[in-house]
């Protein structure tokens, strides 16, 4: 994976450092690999990098863009819904 640094701007890097980077994080598709990483983890062991690789072919495409909380929280060790959305009942 290529560091992709030129098609962020400066204004995208620090809004994506200040709320979505993890330990030490830079760039927005160092936290999409995390991210396809964790959801791939609920996948069958012999298939989860098959699952990582897709996943983050979605994200990278921009076919898939999680919110904010999925984004800051899947494959942190948070305890927080992987879902922006919920219902209470």
């Amino acid at each position: 994976m290529a560091e992709e640094t030129a098609s962020y701007s400066d204004v995208q890097l620090s809004t994506f450092r200040d709320r979505y980077a993890y330990d030490g994080e830079q760039f927005p598709h160092q936290a999409w690999r995390r991210v396809a990483t964790a959801v791939a983890s609920n996948e069958k062991a012999g298939e989860r990098e098959e699952w990582a690789s897709r996943f983050y072919s979605l994200l990278e495409d921009n076919l898939y863009v999680p919110g904010g909380r999925i984004l800051a929280a899947m494959g942190t060790g948070a305890k927080a819904t992987p879902s922006n959305c919920f219902v209470l009942p």
